[in-house]
Parts: structure tokens; sequence; C-alpha cells
């Protein structure tokens, strides 16, 4: 499936102290073949790692900064983010199920695999066994007592290039990605394979109230903060409606006020718009136009879309919730609405 880091053993011969440092009477391929063997094999062999990195993004003329600590054993990952003056997003990965949450969120996220982070933090974490056999090295120097070789392949079925930086007892202690345009450094502060790891770290236990969504950490982090702001209840479809979440936002109308928009996809990658105010204003059809239909439990206005789909509003709450999409997956979201919290 994924990583395998490597011990830390003394590599005898293969690089020399000093500058230069190449072992005496090999070419430069033939020493990068047993530095990529060696590492390789020590990727095979270690069961538990932590790791401290700080991180750097840069594309498309905006540069982001986080630090990070990621846990692995055996299959399992724990990686917590933090974003330069944001609050910290974790994600854990038990080997069979992946939850993302953010302190104090009403909302955590439900994945199948780990999320990206936009950081690249796998390629020295729990992916770095993949990072070895996805590249090429070139170009090895020497920078003190340690080594710094460049790199050419694959990371993800992507073209990828940068550097790999290696202390003298060779772990990574600096990686720069660059890739699709963005340029991604991880400066590594701190690197252990013997730190316990407790089993409870890889436990993930929702908080009290919080609704499982099915999004991203990224998208997460939007519904959380933006929903800070709102001072009408929060109103979310669980993953029982089998919707992703894809973008959220706030935006501030004459009518309606801030009005919380929510952007999914069913499972066939048909839209559903979820639309959120305070209780009040009435919507922008008639009573008249609308079918009340009884849903979970709850009164609900459907209307049918000229285009095709269905409008449908509901009170929750002190809420109105607007779901438009096609008939099926907007009676499934409407059947799967829950209070933020509650």
């Amino acid at each position: 499936m994924r990583w395998r880091a490597f011990a830390v053993m003394p590599l005898a011969g293969l690089l020399l102290a000093g500058c230069g440092g190449l072992v005496a009477g090999t070419g430069p391929s033939t020493t990068l073949s047993r530095l990529h063997a060696t590492l390789e094999t020590r990727a095979a062999a270690v069961h538990s790692l932590t790791v401290r990195v700080a991180a750097i993004r840069d594309g498309k003329g905006i540069t982001a900064y986080a630090t990070a600590v990621v846990k692995t054993s055996d299959r399992r990952v724990v990686e917590a983010v933090t974003d330069s003056g944001g609050p910290t997003i974790t994600t854990v990965d038990d080997g069979t199920n992946v939850w993302t949450y953010q302190s104090g969120g009403s909302q955590y996220a439900v994945q199948s695999s780990m999320p990206t982070t936009g950081y690249d933090l796998r390629w020295i974490t729990y992916d770095w066994a993949t990072f070895l056999q996805s590249v090429r090295f070139a170009h090895p120097t020497k920078q003190g007592s340690a080594t710094v070789v460049d790199f050419r392949g694959q990371l993800a079925g992507q073209a990828a290039s940068g550097t790999l930086t290696l202390s003298q007892t060779l772990e990574p202690t600096r990686l720069t990605v660059n890739q699709g345009g963005a340029t991604v450094t991880l400066k590594v502060t701190d690197y252990s394979t013997t730190a316990p790891i407790a089993p409870s770290t890889f436990r993930f236990l929702p908080p009290t109230g919080a609704t499982a969504v099915n999004t991203t950490p990224t998208v997460l982090t939007a519904l959380t903060t933006d929903t800070s702001t709102l001072a009408y209840s929060v109103v979310v479809p669980t993953v029982h409606a089998g919707l992703a979440l894809g973008n959220v936002r706030v935006v501030k109308t004459a009518t309606y006020g801030a009005e919380l928009i929510m952007q999914y996809q069913d499972s066939s990658g048909s839209p559903v718009l979820v639309t959120e105010w305070q209780a009040g204003p009435a919507g922008p059809y008639a009573k008249s136009s609308t079918t009340d239909v009884v849903v979970g439990g709850r009164t609900v206005a459907e209307r049918d879309l000229p285009g095709g789909g269905v409008y449908a509003t509901v009170t929750v709450s002190g809420t109105t919730v607007v779901v438009e999409g096609q008939t099926g997956a907007v009676g499934a979201t409407l059947a799967n609405l829950t209070v933020a919290g509650s």
C-alpha cells in the first residue's frame, strides 16, 4: 500500500567524509546506485517513524507555510498540519478508515485514503519507500557532512524533480519537490525511528455531537472557519447522503443576510447545491408554485426546475435550507440532514 521509512544504520565505504566525498575508485553512477539501494533497504526495515517538518509551498504567486508532525506505524498514520496563523488539521488513518478533523470543529471528514495537504509530506514519511522507487538520483555533492542529490521521476503519476539532502547517517533532512508549477520545500526538524508510539495514537473518537462529512482537509477548514461567523445553526447532510462536499463559502446578500453556500457532488458526479440562511425571508419561489412533501419527518416544499431536477426548501432549527439537484440526490440529502454540533 505505502511507505516504510528507514532505520539509522552506518553506511561504511559508501561516502567519504569531507568535500567531494565519493568512494575512491567508483564512478558517480555506481555510488548513486549503491546509495539508492541502501536507502530502499532501510525503508523496508522500519515499522515506526516520527517526523517533524517545516514546510513551504510556492505556486501561482502564493506562498504558504506550515509545520507538521507525522507519525507512522506499519500501515497506520497520524498527520497533524498547522498552517501559519491557522488551525491544526489532524488526519488519522488506522489502516482501514481515514478521518480528518479540526480541534473545536462541529464536523469531521471521512475519506477512503489519506488526503493530500499540498505540502507533499508523504514523500519523506509514510510514502518514503514509494518516493525512492519512483525517482532516479543524479549529481551527488557534499555539503559539510551532508549529501545532496538531484532527482527526477514520477510522483503520484505526475512528473517531478528536485533535490534531496541526507545527513551523515542517511536520514532525509531536506526535500524540495518541483511539480505541477509549484515548489514544496520540506525541512526536517526531528526524525526518529525509535520514539515509542502508543497504539491509541491511531484511534479516532469523534467529538461529541460532531457530524461526519465526505470532504477534503482544505474544505473542512473552510467549513469550520466560515460557519463560525454565522448567527444561525448550520445544517449539513451526513455521509449517509452519499455526497462529497467540494466547496464552501459565505456570501452577504441584502435579502437573506449571510448565506452559506455548499457545493456537493453525488456518486455519479452530478452537482447538488445546498444554500442556507437564517429563517425569516421567504425563498425566491411563491408558495403557490411548490408542493409540500414529508421527507425524514420534515415538511419540505418542492418544485421542478425548468432545466431538470428539483428545488426543495425546508426549515431546520431556525435555518432555511435549500437543496437543488437531481431528484434522487435531493431526496437523499433531505433525508440525512443534521444540525452541526447536535
